[in-house]
């Protein structure tokens, strides 16, 4: 008769994973800036692609095309481009944009005739990075 093939799970090995695991949750500050950098990269990929969460950006004026020399969409002198910045704790990561005229694109303002450009958005892709991310973190202990 032929040995039967089997695993074992360990009480104690398994105690302990679920132990260090715990630890990790307790203090996740260094995943939280990786998560972070991910998530900020995604945003600043927006403006490479000009793209928002459920559309492509709407293209810019004729005017606003003469009087910038550029058909870039939201990219003039890359001021807010390059002011969209990241910052983490133990609790969350934040992405944010802090220029003026930011929520102006981000939500439609009529006031300024400007179509919503949002671009503070997770795409898919970097959100399933995030979670792979986690899961390696928090079950392998891993940084990298």
């Amino acid at each position: 008769m032929a040995d039967t093939v089997y695993m074992k799970i360990e009480a104690e090995k398994a105690k302990k994973s679920f132990q260090l695991m715990q630890e990790r949750v307790k203090n996740p500050r260094y995943a939280m800036n990786v998560i972070a950098v991910i998530g900020w990269k995604d945003v600043l990929d927006h403006f490479a692609k000009e793209e928002g969460s459920y559309r492509k950006w709407p293209d810019i004026s004729e005017t606003t095309k003469r009087r910038k020399q550029k058909t870039r969409i939201l990219v003039d002198h890359g001021l807010l481009r390059w002011s969209t910045l990241y910052r983490t704790n133990s609790k969350e990561a934040i992405i944010y944009n802090k220029t003026q005229y930011a929520d102006y694109h981000q939500h439609q303002h009529k006031k300024y005739n400007l179509e919503q450009r949002d671009f503070l958005w997770l795409s898919e892709k970097a959100k399933k990075l995030i979670y792979k991310y986690i899961l390696k973190f928090f079950i392998e202990g891993s940084t990298a």
